[in-house]
């Protein structure tokens, strides 16, 4: 099977750094990409395709929060974008928002998207809570344009982000939060574009995203040798990505990528699969993929998209009517139309036609204590010509009478046949 051909393209500085992380990072990559209007932050970065985005209007140093020129900026590349994802089968846009190209930007690249056809999975980093209102409401003013134009939108605190990894001093926190987010984008395209024994259909994918109205919360957990399942449940559990468990405890929609190397058995799989649902609702609906590389020989790990939302699929209906089994077989054999056998209606009772039955076939049953009836004949005009053995002997005559002939032809009496 055809692995499923992904961009992961970075808008704005975070976004940069989180694709250049995953470009350090061993392995096989989809394409790689980020898109910027600071080109000094660009030239420090270490990933396969740049794109310097508004250079007359930004003179190189960024769109400085202004949302305006950070669209006019991304617009002014639109070509380029477009030849970057002609002909794939899934745009990963990752976006911190509450900046200017980063939020000016991201609608642009999502008409563009839509135009060639190209389905987008978006990442997008919320401001941290103490860099005030202003970028937080520049921010909130973009998610509802990622969740009505991407096929799902995962909306990501930068908050939660960094609760997740403790606290380092400044500089390493960040660049631990960009590993740890591009390690989750990572996962999330080995599910998709990776072929696997379990895995999730990628049309089947793009329906569950949809019927959880596109908004995910995104989770991890990893673990390493013998009880290597129960540290990875564990570590999903207690992640403040899934605000500890509650996200998960609420979700109607969840799905679960469990990754691993060439040692990852059934077993394991269905253990963490029975320990991650018993503390799911009992309505939520499950899909589970699984991703296997030799790399992570030794380790599993589980990552999750939960949504608190779920439309469900209506059931098919699976009741065929006689003439509908017959159209399918039809198609089967190529359009040949097999007539269909008619229902004869059951043949009439046969009339039989009055006939005359002479007296002389019938009997009747004699009474007992009378005498029985004498067989009736109708009468003879003409003697009855002698026949069988007496028919060569001589007749016997007394006073000129043939004896031999019935007295009542002798004498002329006509005898009435019985009608009855």
């Amino acid at each position: 099977m055809a692995r499923k051909q992904i961009v992961v393209l970075g808008l704005g500085t975070g976004a940069g750094r989180i694709v250049a992380e995953m470009h350090a990072a061993p392995g096989p990559h989809p394409v790689l990409a980020v898109l910027d209007s600071d080109l000094r932050e660009l030239d420090s970065l270490d990933v396969p395709v740049i794109i310097k985005a508004g250079e007359d209007l930004t003179d190189g140093e960024g769109a400085a929060g202004d949302i305006e020129r950070g669209r006019a900026a991304v617009e002014q590349e639109a070509t380029v974008v477009r030849e970057l994802i002609a002909g794939k089968d899934l745009l990963f846009l990752v976006v911190c928002l509450g900046g200017g190209t980063g939020s000016g930007g991201a609608g642009s690249i999502l008409r563009i998207a839509q135009e060639e056809g190209v389905e987008t999975l978006c990442l997008a980093l919320m401001p941290f809570g103490f860099e005030g209102p202003g970028r937080r409401t520049k921010a909130n003013l973009v998610v509802p344009l990622l969740l009505e134009n991407a096929a799902a939108a995962i909306v990501l605190p930068n908050d939660r982000l960094f609760a997740s990894i403790g606290t380092p001093q400044l500089a390493e926190a960040f660049v631990r939060a960009g590993r740890v987010a591009a390690d989750l984008i990572a996962a999330l395209c080995r599910m998709i574009a990776t072929p696997a024994y379990i895995r999730l259909e990628y049309s089947q994918f793009l329906r569950i995203l949809r019927g959880s109205k596109r908004q995910f919360t995104l989770g991890y957990g990893a673990g390493k040798g013998a009880q290597r399942e129960q540290q990875a449940l564990s570590g999903l559990w207690e992640s403040p990505l899934l605000e500890r468990g509650r996200v998960l405890e609420r979700a109607r929609s969840v799905m679960v990528c469990i990754s691993g190397g060439d040692d990852l058995t059934l077993a394991e799989v269905g253990a963490v699969m029975d320990g991650f649902s018993a503390r799911l609702r009992r309505d939520c609906h499950v899909a589970v993929g699984t991703v296997i590389d030799s790399a992570c020989n030794g380790s599993l790990g589980m990552l999750v998209l939960a949504s608190e939302e779920w439309i469900p699929e209506p059931l098919p209906d699976l009741s065929l009517s006689a003439k509908s089994a017959a159209a399918a077989h039809t198609a089967a054999e190529g359009g040949r139309k097999r007539p269909e056998p008619e229902m004869q209606p059951l043949p009439a009772k046969p009339q039989i036609p009055p006939q005359k039955i002479s007296a002389s076939s019938t009997r009747r049953k004699p009474v007992r204590g009378s005498r029985p009836a004498a067989k009736q004949f109708d009468f003879l005009e003409e003697p009855v010509p002698r026949q069988s053995r007496f028919s060569n002997t001589a007749p016997t005559v007394l006073d000129g009478e043939d004896l031999d002939t019935p007295t009542f032809i002798r004498r002329g009496i006509k005898i009435k046949a019985n009608k009855e």
